[in-house]
């Protein structure tokens, strides 16, 4: 029996049954990569201005703004590496050769570092016109 293993036993109807369940050999992601993935968090705040007393941004600003979609993409590769990301939305879309919104990654990579992501609709004014947008507020757990 390896180290990895908890036993369980079933009393119920004076049979003493054993069960043996495995439990996980390797580390998960989330446990092996824990400074990359602070650092991901980091480059993203970069990314998007984001720092002690600015938690928001707008979706606004991510979608017009080609140089943030270019980081973002050039993000998603060390994204792959360190997080557990098969699954997320922008990864299947760019896997099914649809166009990835970055935003779902950024949304992603929070959620799964234990971020709160809250959003409301709002307007905003940008060269004398007013935009509708949404506005994120992030918030560490």
């Amino acid at each position: 029996m390896s180290n990895n293993s908890i036993i369980i036993q079933d009393d119920s109807d004076n049979n003493e049954e054993i069960k043996i369940k495995r439990t996980r050999n390797r580390l998960t992601k989330k446990q092996q990569f824990v400074e990359e993935r602070k650092e991901i968090i980091n480059r993203l705040n970069n990314i998007l201005g984001l720092n002690d007393k600015n938690n928001t941004f707008y979706l606004y600003d991510v979608e017009n703004s080609n140089e943030i979609k270019q980081k973002i993409t050039e993000l998603s590769e060390d994204v792959k590496k360190y997080f557990k990301c098969g699954n997320w939305n922008y990864f299947v879309s760019t896997n099914n050769g649809e166009e990835a919104l970055e935003i779902g990654l950024i949304r992603a990579v929070y959620r799964d570092e234990d971020w709160i992501l809250t959003k409301k609709d709002v307007c905003i004014k940008k060269n004398e016109n007013k935009i509708r947008t949404t506005q994120y507020y992030l918030f560490k757990k």
